[in-house]
């Protein structure tokens, strides 16, 4: 009885340190792995701080198109009459100078002046309007036309997005990894209690 006894004992021993060793050797090779995903994370949260300026105008900048107005000069050439004439204080017509009607008053003016106020010519004596002056007016119109604007957004906000979007990926994919390392401790834990009951 004792013969089996010790045999059991030898051979749960034997079974407890293989199964230590294993564990040993898979928890190392855990952290390792863990020691990697760091390394990677940290080249690229460096990546991400050096490029971030680059990666905000390659890959998040876009344009915009918008309507503005401006005033745009233009010329408009009219032919005016610069013949001398003559208008009364209450009449409403200019005349030549021989005219009748001037015996009361007789204002000089030209013929484009007396019609930019108002005067028509008179019917008894019709100025005349054969000496013309060209005139050059610069006048200023209304039209839209499109500007494109590249807009980009923040690089902090790109930064910041990059940074959590790197720390979340290496958080989830060393999860598995992690729950794994914790639950060998916890068995090696487990056999080293199974070590103090047994003699190797």
């Amino acid at each position: 009885m004792n013969g089996e006894s010790t045999l059991f004992e030898k051979n749960a021993a034997k079974y407890v340190k293989d199964r230590s060793e294993r564990l040993e050797k898979k928890t190392v090779i855990l952290k390792k792995l863990m020691l990697v995903a760091r390394i990677i994370t940290g080249v690229l949260l460096t990546a991400v701080l050096v490029c971030s300026g680059y990666l905000t105008e390659a890959l998040f900048s876009y344009d915009v198109i918008s309507q503005k107005t401006r005033e745009v000069p233009y010329d408009v050439s009219t032919s005016v009459s610069t013949f001398v004439c003559y208008t009364t204080t209450y009449g409403s017509c200019y005349h030549a100078k021989h005219c009748a009607s001037l015996w009361n008053s007789a204002v000089e003016t030209t013929v484009y002046e007396a019609k930019q106020k108002g005067y028509s010519a008179c019917s008894k004596c019709t100025p005349r309007e054969k000496t013309t002056l060209a005139l050059t007016e610069t006048r200023y119109k209304t039209e839209q036309y499109s500007v494109r604007e590249t807009k980009t957004p923040s690089t902090f906000i790109i930064w910041l997005g990059c940074t959590a979007t790197v720390i979340a990926c290496y958080f989830f994919l060393t999860l598995p990894v992690r729950i794994m390392i914790r639950k060998n401790n916890r068995e090696l834990e487990a056999i080293a209690k199974l070590e103090n009951e047994y003699t190797f």
